[in-house]
């Protein structure tokens, strides 16, 4: 919030960016079946985009979804 007063509002180029890069690592980690160790890292980062708005955090959440959604799935039956 502060840096949007200080600065402005930082335009959907930017939330677009970010959620493409979010996005390939993603990928990359599931390509490389390196999701034990990235999982908590990728849900905290996930976890910060909720209260942006801008439909931002509900498309980080539905990217985590697709890509590690099944390890917390796995998490919840053991």
């Amino acid at each position: 919030m502060d840096f949007t007063v200080s600065y402005g509002d930082i335009d959907e180029r930017f939330y677009r960016t970010i959620s493409s890069i979010y996005e390939q690592a993603l990928k990359y980690i599931v390509d490389n079946q390196l999701e034990d160790k990235f999982v908590d890292r990728c849900n905290e980062l996930m976890q910060s985009s909720q209260d942006i708005g801008w439909g931002f955090g509900d498309g980080m959440m539905e990217l985590y979804s697709d890509y590690l959604g099944h390890v917390d799935e796995e998490e919840d039956l053991e």
